[in-house]
């Protein structure tokens, strides 16, 4: 752009001044940022003429007098995506949050499953005004009703431990499984346990089949760093280590690394 200015009239300008004409530019184009707001109907509508049977659920939070709608929360599971999962995919979802970057700010919450050849598996998303237990069990009870979750038992939920989530699926699902996510739980972990030695450990603990083979290693981690193993030790291996996984919900806690998409 600025290349482009400087050959055509030999100008130059500022990198904000670059940055106000191109907002200026996209909003005669796409119109205002606010004006967008007013063309989610359309979507809900386009979404419901293309892919019938979706759902999408658009929530609006209203003043006193009941005037002015104003745009709170958006979920939608596309129909195909939701009867693929329920015919024929492993009982496996991962929940997972981010911020949203650009004027109006919120969080996106997406539930993801895991395909044949263990890719990541959309099957619904919401966008929200916060991130906390009560999105959370809306996003939930709505994703719960399109899966056809009503017995939970099987279901296997793979997070992060994201704000209000783990309390969220106890109520919402108590029979299924919650497992944490390895690779986060890692992030988590290197901060203040660093070392090669100290990560395998970790990840031999995590992938024992045998509570014999997970207690080996964890006293193996004792001997390395009485610390470090003090921190893990407070951690319930019910939700990361698969020598206490269900037999028939044997699922590695590492299958799915949630995706946070970037979001404009």
């Amino acid at each position: 752009m600025a290349e482009q200015l400087w050959n055509d009239t030999n100008v130059d300008a500022s990198k904000w001044q670059y940055y106000r004409a191109r907002s200026a530019a996209r909003e005669m184009i796409q119109g205002s940022v606010n004006e967008q707001y007013s063309k989610l109907w359309e979507y809900y509508a386009k979404i419901k003429r293309m892919n019938p049977d979706s759902s999408v659920i658009i929530k609006c939070s209203t003043a006193a007098g009941g005037a002015n709608p104003r745009f709170q929360r958006l979920y939608i599971c596309v129909c195909a995506l939701k009867k693929g999962w329920k015919e024929g995919y492993r009982p496996i979802l991962g929940l997972d949050g981010c911020f949203i970057k650009g004027y109006h700010v919120g969080q996106l919450l997406t539930a993801v499953g895991v395909d044949p050849n263990n890719q990541i598996y959309p099957v619904a998303y919401a966008l929200v005004e916060s991130e906390c237990k009560e999105t959370w069990l809306w996003f939930l009870e709505l994703l719960g009703v399109d899966l056809e979750l009503n017995n939970s038992h099987g279901i296997v939920w793979i997070t992060n431990k994201q704000k209000g989530l783990i309390d969220a699926i106890r109520e919402m699902f108590p029979h299924s499984e919650h497992r944490f996510c390895v690779k986060h739980f890692y992030n988590n972990f290197k901060a203040p346990h660093r070392g090669l030695m100290l990560k395998q450990l970790l990840w031999g603990a995590a992938k024992s089949t045998t509570k014999q083979g997970f207690t080996q290693f964890m006293e193996r981690l004792r001997i390395e760093s009485e610390a470090t193993y003090l921190w893990l030790a407070d951690k319930d291996p019910l939700h990361w280590s698969r020598a206490f996984f269900k037999t028939l919900l044997s699922v590695t806690c590492y299958a799915i690394t949630c995706v946070k998409p970037s979001t404009q």
